[in-house]
Order: structure tokens, then C-alpha cells, then sequence
């Protein structure tokens, strides 16, 4: 029926919103400790490979958001970015070097910073219909999966960290060796959410198309 096709449609959802933030969550509070401590990179160039992440988002996050408007292409453009933004990960687990990881780092924020403002946008045309607690709902599943990849990573570190090598930079003695695991946890995740991403809904309301000048409206939009 079309009430089961909708519950099941705002399942997937939420689904992806867990695998995504899964991801960070696996990613994000580990990323600076790894830097210094496996790649032997300086306080300097770590900060420099992390401010990258929202300089470059701040560049390319109106691109893509143009686009998803113009095109009204937005579920598959959502599912485009997070895809990337899972080889993106995996990418810059071959990086080793400060040019080489800055480099990845770059080319991971130009797709990855892009992810969560289209997953809003999709979101908040999914479940416009369902109430003012429908998007609350879904979001909250993107905490507990936040939770649960910064809970469980140690444990899964422990249980599989040792079928994969070591990266670590010559002169480097960090306390976890194969904490670079963590890139390849956070690629598998946000491959999920982009092949959950592709089973969303892409007509109605997340089809609609911006035209020129729409953003003149936003602009002088009294809740904007």
C-alpha cells in the first residue's frame, strides 16, 4: 500500500542518515590523532590538512547545492557525493607524505563537506508531509549511529585492525599502528549510505527545480 511504501521509504532514510554520520563518526575524532602520531606530521601541517576540510567545503558547497536546485536531480546527486566522498576515504588511506594527504584531504572535502546540506535537503523533502516531528525522527537515527561508530570503532579496531597493515610513517611510534583502519571503516560506511541513497524517492518535492533569481526570495523570506 501506499502508506507501507512510505514507512518503508522514511526506513531507508533513516538508514542513510545512520550509515553517513556513521562515517564521521568514525572519522572526525580520530583523523588529528592519526596524523600526528602515524604520519608523523608537525602541529602545524596537521592543522593545515584539517583546516582544509572546511575551506574547501566552503568553496564547493554552494556548487554543488546549485546544481542539486537548477537540475532538481538532488537524490541523485546526494547519492553521487557520498560515493565520492567514500573513495575519497579510501584515497586518502594511500597518502602518507603532507603534500600527499593534503592533497586527498582536498579532494575529499570538495565532495564530502556537500553531503550533509543535500542530505537535509532531500530529507526535508521526503518527509515534508509527514508532520513537524517527521525529520527529528530520521535525524536522531544519524546520532545513534554518530554513537555508535565512536563507541564500537575501539571494538572493531580490536577484533579486525589486525588484517590490515600498518601505516605508519618512518620515525613514527604511535600507540595504534593500524589506527589508519579507521579510513577504511569510514569508506565502508559511506558507500552504504550512497547505495541507500540511491533506493530514496526522487520525485515530488526533492524534484522541483530552482529558477533563475529564486534566491531573491530566500533572501527577503521573513523566517530566512
Amino acid at each position: 500500500s501506499a502508506r507501507e511504501a512510505l514507512v518503508a521509504g522514511l526506513v531507508v532514510l533513516a538508514l542513510y542518515w545512520f550509515a553517513m554520520l556513521a562515517a564521521l563518526g568514525t572519522f572526525f575524532p580520530l583523523f588529528s590523532l592519526y596524523l600526528t602520531e602515524n604520519l608523523g606530521l608537525s602541529g602545524t601541517q596537521a592543522g593545515m590538512v584539517t583546516a582544509a576540510l572546511p575551506l574547501a567545503g566552503l568553496l564547493v558547497q554552494p556548487l554543488w547545492g546549485s546544481l542539486a536546485d537548477r537540475s532538481g536531480k538532488r537524490v541523485r546527486i546526494l547519492a553521487f557525493v557520498t560515493g565520492a566522498a567514500a573513495l575519497g576515504y579510501r584515497n586518502l588511506a594511500s597518502a602518507h607524505t603532507f603534500p600527499g594527504v593534503l592533497a586527498a584531504t582536498v579532494a575529499l572535502a570538495v565532495v564530502s563537506t556537500s553531503v550533509m546540506p543535500l542530505a537535509v535537503s532531500v530529507s526535508m523533502g521526503l518527509v515534508r508531509e509527514r508532520g513537524r516531528s517527521a525529520f527529528g525522527m530520521v535525524r536522531s537515527v544519524g546520532t545513534l549511529g554518530y554513537l555508535v561508530a565512536v563507541s564500537g570503532f575501539p571494538l572493531l579496531l580490536q577484533a579486525f585492525g589486525g588484517h590490515v597493515d600498518a601505516m605508519v610513517a618512518p620515525g613514527a611510534t604511535p600507540s595504534e599502528p593500524r589506527l589508519g583502519f579507521m579510513l577504511f571503516v569510514a569508506s565502508g560506511f559511506m558507500g552504504t549510505a550512497s547505495l541507500l541513497a540511491l533506493a530514496l524517492r526522487s520525485d515530488g518535492a526533492v524534484s522541483l527545480r530552482a529558477g533563475a533569481g529564486d534566491w531573491r526570495r530566500l533572501v527577503v523570506g521573513g523566517p530566512y
